[in-house]
C-alpha cells in the first residue's frame, strides 16, 4: 500500500538522493530511455481523478512527479538527456475493451461495482464513434539519453 508523505520538501530531497545514487553507479556509456505517462492527457487524467481520491497528488498537480524526475535528470552534470512528447490515441474497440483496459490496466481493483463502470463509461462518452469503438488522446513523454562521465 502506498502511504502520503506530510513533508513533500524532504520527500523531494529524498528522491533526490536515490535517484543521484542511481545515475552515479551507471557507467559512462550506459543508455537509457525512459517512458512516462502523460498525466495531463485525456486517458490519464481519469486515471489520476480517480486515484486522487485515495492518494492526492503532490501540490495537487497530477503531472508533478513527471516534472520532478525530468528536472532532477536534466540537472545531473553526468547526464546528456533529450526529451520527446508523443501524442496519439488510445483505440478501444467496444465498451467491453474500455472497462477491461482500464480494469486490468490502470485501474485494477477500483471498477468493481457498476456505478464505477457507469462512470467511465460516460466520462469516455465524448469519444465514443458510432461504431462502438472509442478513441481516446493519449500522450507519452519519452526521455533517453546516455551517461557521459
Amino acid at each position: 500500500m502506498v502511504n502520503a508523505v506530510d513533508d513533500l520538501v524532504k520527500a523531494e530531497e529524498l528522491a533526490k538522493e536515490h535517484f543521484e545514487k542511481v545515475f552515479n553507479n551507471l557507467n559512462k556509456g550506459t543508455k537509457f530511455l525512459f517512458v512516462y505517462f502523460d498525466a495531463y492527457s485525456v486517458e490519464q487524467a481519469y486515471v489520476t481523478s480517480v486515484l486522487e481520491w485515495i492518494l492526492p497528488s503532490p501540490y495537487n498537480d497530477r503531472g508533478f512527479t513527471f516534472k520532478l524526475f525530468n528536472n532532477l535528470l536534466c540537472n545531473l552534470d553526468n547526464v546528456e538527456v533529450t526529451h520527446e512528447y508523443k501524442n496519439g490515441f488510445v483505440i478501444l474497440s467496444d465498451d467491453e475493451h474500455l472497462i477491461g483496459y482500464f480494469s486490468n490496466l490502470h485501474l485494477k481493483g477500483y471498477l468493481e461495482d457498476s456505478e464505477a463502470i457507469e462512470l467511465l463509461v460516460n466520462n469516455f462518452r465524448a469519444y465514443r464513434y458510432e461504431d462502438g469503438h472509442y478513441e481516446i488522446p493519449a500522450g507519452v513523454n519519452l526521455l533517453y539519453g546516455h551517461i557521459t562521465m
